[in-house]
């Protein structure tokens, strides 16, 4: 009967591993950049589309995630006009998320900036594309 339990048990546990890594699967990388003993890295639940667009962020310090820095993520449009998005404060798993809207198909730049409270402010900037 123990044999039977620690077998239903392992089971258990291994379907919900399984079925963990398979929601994490979905989760698309828009970006992971090293910068010094920093690591950004930068995710959406969905592909980017017209409209909003939640884009998740982790900070990573000499590999240890962080989540009291303030963040930044400013977007650029291919005209050259910018939006700045403040995260949700939402920062139950140490993820900033930022709700950002795309109004066009085309690539848009973007500038996170990141410091800790009176510190040196950090960078990163890439481009987010369809």
């Amino acid at each position: 009967m123990k044999m039977l339990k620690s077998a239903v048990i392992g089971a258990t546990f291994l379907l919900g591993t399984l079925y963990a890594q398979a929601g994490e699967l979905q989760v698309n990388t828009l970006t992971s950049e090293q910068i010094k003993d920093f690591r950004v890295k930068m995710t959406t639940q969905n592909k980017l589309n017209l409209g909003s667009n939640k884009i998740m962020v982790k900070i990573f310090h000499d590999g240890h995630l962080h989540s009291d820095y303030d963040v930044k993520l400013k977007v650029y449009a291919h005209d050259g006009k910018a939006v700045v998005y403040q995260d949700m404060k939402n920062r139950n798993d140490k993820k900033y998320v930022f709700n950002v809207n795309l109004n066009d198909k085309s690539n848009h730049g973007y500038l996170l900036s990141y410091r800790l409270r009176g510190g040196v402010t950090h960078y990163a900037k890439g481009r987010l594309s369809f």
